[in-house]
C-alpha cells in the first residue's frame, strides 16, 4: 500500500495505523488537520518522516505498515482482515484470504491463541495482535507440551497459563526474537558480593547496573543492554541476576534446578520448551509452591514465587486463571 493511500484511508476512516516492530501509532487528527504520532523516539520519527516524505514510498513493504482497528473479530471485513489471514496462513493455518472474518478465521485465531497460552476467544486484541506481529511466535509451543507439564505437576493447564500471562503476557521472547528478561541490579550486587568481588566499586561507576536497591529497569529489549553491561563486569553474576523467559525464572536458581552452570540454564531458557522445563523444575523444587499451584492457592504461590512484597500478584493470578478457565468473574 502506498503512503498516500494509507494517509487517505487514515483520514477517511479515522483508524490508527500501527507499525509492527515499533510499539506505537500515527493517526489523522481531525481537529488539527495533521498526522499525530504516539512516539517518543525522535530518531525513529525522523526516519519515518523521511520515508513518508517520499509520497511514492511503498510503506507496507518498507515499514510493514497496515491499517488495523483496535480489535478484529468475527464479522469484520476489509484489508486489515486480509493482513490477519495472510499472517495466520504463514503460521500454518488452513485458511482462505478473502478479507472476511468468518468462522474459519475465528477458528484459526482461537488455535493460535490456545497454542500461545492465551485466552482462546477468537478476538484479535492488542495481545493477540502483538503475538501475530512478532516473529518469535512462529515456532510456538504445542499445547500438548503444556498439558504434559500439567500432568507432571498434577495441576491444571489453566494454572500454568495464568502464571505465563501474569509473568510475561504469555510471551517468552521480545519482538526481535531475543529471550525476554528483566535484569535486577540489586541481585547483581548480591551475586558479586557472594563471589568476593566488591560491589561498591561497581555501584559507584554503574549505579544502574549494580546497586543495593532494586530499580533502574528499562523494560523490553533494552533490558538486554543492561545485561550486556553487567556481563562486561562479571558474566556469570550478570546471567544469574536476570529473570528469564515466559515464567521469569531467576538465573541464580541454576544450581537448585540441577544445571551444571548458569550457561546451561540460559541455554535452556532460549526455547519455549526449555522455558516450560525451567518452570516445571522450579515448581517441583519447592513443595509448598507445588502444593500451591495444585490447589490454586494464589496467595501462597505469589508469596513464594515473587516474594512477600508481591503486591496484587495473587489477585492477578486469580483473574488470569478465571479468564483462561472461562469462569464467570
Amino acid at each position: 500500500m502506498l503512503f498516500r493511500e494509507s494517509y487517505q484511508l487514515a483520514r477517511e476512516e479515522g483508524e490508527r495505523i500501527t507499525y509492527p516492530g515499533w510499539d506505537n501509532y500515527w493517526y489523522w487528527d481531525d481537529e488539527q488537520l495533521t498526522i499525530k504520532f504516539d512516539k517518543d523516539n525522535s530518531d525513529e520519527l525522523d526516519q519515518l518522516m523521511e520515508l513518508f516524505a517520499r509520497s511514492d514510498a511503498k510503506v507496507y513493504k518498507e515499514l510493514n505498515v497496515v491499517l488495523l482497528p483496535d480489535t478484529l473479530r468475527k464479522g469484520n471485513r476489509g484489508e486489515a482482515v486480509k493482513v490477519l489471514q495472510k499472517k495466520l496462513l504463514d503460521l500454518g493455518s488452513v485458511i482462505v484470504v478473502d478479507g472476511v472474518f468468518g468462522p474459519g478465521t475465528e477458528r484459526a485465531v482461537k488455535v493460535f491463541q490456545s497454542r500461545n497460552l492465551m485466552l482462546a476467544d477468537g478476538i484479535v486484541g492488542s495481545k493477540t495482535r502483538k503475538a501475530l506481529e512478532s516473529n518469535y511466535f512462529v515456532a510456538d509451543i504445542d499445547i500438548r507440551t503444556v498439558e504434559q507439564a500439567a500432568k507432571v505437576l498434577l495441576c491444571e493447564v489453566e494454572a500454568i497459563k495464568a502464571v505465563a500471562e501474569v509473568e510475561s503476557s504469555g510471551s517468552g521472547f521480545f519482538e526481535d526474537g531475543s529471550v525476554a528478561i528483566l535484569f535486577e541490579r540489586h541481585i547483581m550486587y548480591r551475586m558479586l558480593n557472594s563471589k568476593g568481588k566488591d560491589p561498591l566499586v561497581w555501584q559507584d561507576k554503574y549505579p544502574n547496573i549494580v546497586n543495593r536497591v532494586p530499580g533502574g529497569y528499562q523494560g523490553g529489549i533494552r533490558e538486554h543492554i543492561r545485561l550486556d553491561q553487567a556481563k562486561s563486569i562479571h558474566e556469570p553474576s550478570a546471567l544469574e541476576s536476570a529473570s528469564w523467559g515466559t515464567y521469569q525464572i531467576m538465573g541464580f536458581h541454576w544450581r537448585t534446578l540441577g544445571y551444571k552452570n548458569v550457561y546451561d540454564f540460559v541455554s535452556e531458557a532460549k526455547t519455549k520448551e526449555g522455558q516450560l522445563e525451567l518452570f516445571v523444575k522450579f515448581i517441583r523444587s519447592n513443595r509448598l509452591l507445588l502444593e500451591a499451584i495444585q490447589t490454586k492457592d494464589w496467595e501462597v504461590f505469589a508469596r513464594i514465587y515473587n516474594g512477600p512484597n508481591h503486591k496484587d500478584y495473587d489477585k492477578k493470578l486469580l483473574r488470569a486463571y478465571i479468564t483462561h478457565k472461562g469462569l464467570p468473574r
